[in-house]
C-alpha cells in the first residue's frame, strides 16, 4: 500500500466524518449518520495484506478518535483495530465481490464495533449514549446501505493507493 496516499484518503473521510456534510444525511432524533471510517476499515481490512490491514485498521480508530466529537481518544483504536484485524485473518472465508456481501460484512462490523467503542467509552469517561440499541441498529443499517457506494469508490482508488486485491476464495479445495 501507498500509505502517503492512503493517510490523503483518510484525512478525507476524517474531514467528511467530522464535518457538516453527514449531517445533511443524519437521521432521526439521534442524528444517526453512516460511519465513513468504518466502511474504509472494513474495505482496507477486506482488500489488504494482513499486515497493511492491521497497520490500516489501527490508524483508521485512531482518526475515529481524533474526529469525534467526545475527544477520548483509545475507545476507537482499540475496536477498529482488533475488529478489522480479525476480519483481515478470516476475509478469504467471504467473497467481497458482489454488493450484498459487501453490505452484509460493514453491517456485521457495525454489530461487533459500535458497542464495543461505546462500552469503551463508557468505561473510560462515563459518558453514555442515550437510546444505545437504536444507535447500534441504526449506525449499523446506515452504514450498511451507503458502504458499497463507498466501497466502490475506494476500489477505483485501489491502484492508486497500490493494493493488491487477494484472489476470491475457491471452494473447489475442500471439495
Amino acid at each position: 500500500m501507498k500509505w502517503p496516499r492512503f493517510i490523503l484518503i483518510l484525512l478525507a473521510l476524517m474531514l467528511l466524518d467530522a464535518g457538516q456534510w453527514t449531517g445533511m444525511l443524519a437521521v432521526g432524533q439521534q442524528q444517526i449518520r453512516p460511519d465513513f471510517l468504518l466502511i474504509a476499515m472494513v474495505f482496507f481490512a477486506s482488500n489488504g495484506s494482513t499486515g497493511e490491514a492491521m497497520y490500516a485498521s489501527f490508524l483508521i480508530g485512531l482518526a475515529a478518535d481524533i474526529s469525534s466529537e467526545g475527544a477520548v481518544i483509545g475507545p476507537c483504536i482499540l475496536s477498529f483495530g482488533t475488529f478489522g484485524t480479525l476480519l483481515s485473518l478470516v476475509r478469504r472465508v467471504v467473497v467481497m465481490q458482489r454488493v450484498i456481501f459487501q453490505a452484509i460484512t460493514i453491517f456485521v462490523m457495525a454489530l461487533l464495533i459500535l458497542p464495543t467503542m461505546y462500552l469503551l467509552i463508557r468505561a473510560k469517561t462515563g459518558q453514555s449514549v442515550s437510546h444505545p440499541m437504536s444507535a447500534i441498529l441504526g449506525g449499523a443499517v446506515y452504514a450498511a446501505i451507503v458502504g458499497p457506494i463507498l466501497w466502490k469508490l475506494l476500489s477505483m482508488l485501489g491502484g492508486w493507493l497500490g493494493l493488491h486485491q487477494p484472489p476470491p476464495y475457491s471452494m473447489r479445495r475442500y471439495v
